[in-house]
């Protein structure tokens, strides 16, 4: 992605989200509150904040309430009318909702920044021939030497594309194996 933050990395953040009246200040500050998540399959709304719990010695009753919010931004939405006191959003997700709407930066604010994580890759059924899947990678690859792939990569305020291998997401794996005992919901 675009942005200081990702010093040109193939990553992303969860930023603790909540709304800019609510006294927390951080992480552990928001102990006792309501907790919106995305969904359980989640890394970065549900896995990654169940690592930061363990991490600091915290279990599944840190928060007062964990609600399933079925989306990201369904979860900016209850904190903003008050079902929720905060939730991890997905960095990239924040970022197109606070340029979409500029206001929310007024009614909102991060209190703690988990990660970085590894971005999601760009996955392609094993059913495409293996001819189509690596001209496909090279064309994405070669995005940003081509000025069509710039002002495309430009729009969607990503740098560039980055080949990956399997161990590149066994930091995932492992925050989700240290977090496997704490239970949210």
């Amino acid at each position: 992605m675009r942005g200081l933050r990702y010093g040109g990395r193939p990553i992303y953040f969860s930023d603790i989200v909540v709304r800019r009246d609510l006294a927390a200040n951080s992480f552990h500050a928001l102990a006792g509150a309501r907790f919106a998540f995305n969904e359980p399959t989640s890394h970065s709304g549900y896995g990654i904040v169940r690592y930061a719990l363990a991490q600091h010695g915290y279990d599944g009753s840190f928060f007062g309430a964990v609600i399933q919010s079925g989306a990201h931004e369904r979860s900016l939405e209850m904190i903003l009318n008050g079902q929720a006191d905060a939730a991890a959003i997905d960095s990239t997700v924040l970022e197109t909702e606070l340029l979409g709407q500029p206001l929310l930066a007024e009614k909102l604010r991060v209190v703690a920044t988990l990660g970085p994580s590894p971005s999601p890759p760009l996955v392609a059924s094993r059913l495409a021939a293996t001819s189509l899947r690596t001209a496909v990678v090279e064309a994405l690859l070669r995005m940003p030497q081509d000025p069509l792939g710039v002002k495309v990569l430009l729009k969607a305020r990503v740098a560039g594309l980055a080949p990956v291998v399997d161990t590149d997401y066994e930091p995932i794996r492992e925050m989700a194996r240290l977090g496997e005992r704490v239970r949210l919901g």
